[in-house]
C-alpha cells in the first residue's frame, strides 16, 4: 500500500481502494465503516503509522 501511495504522491488528488487494515497502516485511522470514504493527506516518505491489533 505504502509502494501505491508513494507512487502518486505528487499528483493533486488520488482515490486509492483496499481493506480498511491497509489503510490504518498509512494514516492514523482507528474505525472505518464498510464503503466509507475519507479524505486524508499523504506524502511520500512519511513516518509510519502504528496501529494496535487489540
Amino acid at each position: 500500500m505504502r509502494r501505491a501511495a508513494d507512487r502518486y504522491s505528487s499528483y493533486g488528488r488520488v482515490l486509492l481502494v483496499g481493506h480498511g487494515m491497509a489503510f490504518r497502516c498509512l494514516k492514523n485511522i482507528e474505525k472505518m465503516s464498510p464503503a466509507e470514504i475519507i479524505e486524508r493527506p499523504y506524502e511520500k516518505g512519511q513516518a509510519e503509522c502504528e496501529y494496535s491489533f487489540t
